[in-house]
């Protein structure tokens, strides 16, 4: 390996040290907004407002490591490279890739909220319209009318509905957890790790 090929290749491990650095705080952020997600549910004081920004919030986060670890084609070397690294499973619930995952579907409405909403009401014109209800599924009684809901959050199952897709998050915090777990075990063995310098 030449010099030139050696400052390529040490330039992509820095690259990719700092892309763990971002993995790690978008971990920890998500674990801020579970905390916050939890107290939220168990202080009625507040009511359901903050526990569907809580909600938001960890959807964000996990959004946001699941573009790093499945970004787009322009960058997908990158991706693989991270993937690799942090040894992430083939059915990983941070493939935005595949139509079933969580992450994609809510981040595609997130992205596009204005319009999936007004989809979403004029096919439901004429129908009760539940909205920020937290509880179990059986909670919601409609008498036979056509009753739709804009958000649930059920926190026994920890599922969310929104705009009548279920979002089961069981899995991908369990993910999240070992995701980060990989992380910290990198970085302290120092395999990508690399001295930084202030220039």
């Amino acid at each position: 390996m030449n010099k030139e090929q050696f400052e390529l290749k040490r330039e992509k491990d820095r690259m990719l040290d700092y892309f763990l650095d971002e993995l790690k705080r978008q971990c920890e952020y998500s674990f801020i907004s579970l905390k916050n997600l939890e107290y939220s549910v168990n202080d009625n004081k507040n009511g359901a407002e903050i526990i569907f920004y809580n909600l938001h919030n960890l959807f964000t986060n996990l959004g946001n490591i699941s573009k790093i670890l499945y970004p787009t084609r322009a960058y997908s070397v990158r991706g693989k490279q991270l993937r690799e690294l942090l040894q992430i499973k083939a059915d990983s619930q941070f493939d935005s890739r595949k139509e079933r995952n969580v992450l994609r579907n809510y981040r595609n409405i997130m992205e596009h909220y204005d319009e999936y909403f007004e989809d979403w009401y004029n096919k439901n014109k004429n129908a009760n319209i539940f909205d920020s209800i937290v509880g179990p599924d059986n909670m919601i009684i409609d008498n036979g009318f056509n009753a739709k809901c804009l958000r649930h959050f059920n926190p026994y199952e920890f599922k969310f509905v929104h705009l009548d897709k279920e979002y089961k998050m069981k899995q991908v915090v369990h993910e999240t957890y070992e995701l980060y777990n990989k992380i910290l075990r990198i970085k302290e063995v120092g395999m990508v790790a690399i001295t930084r310098e202030w220039y």
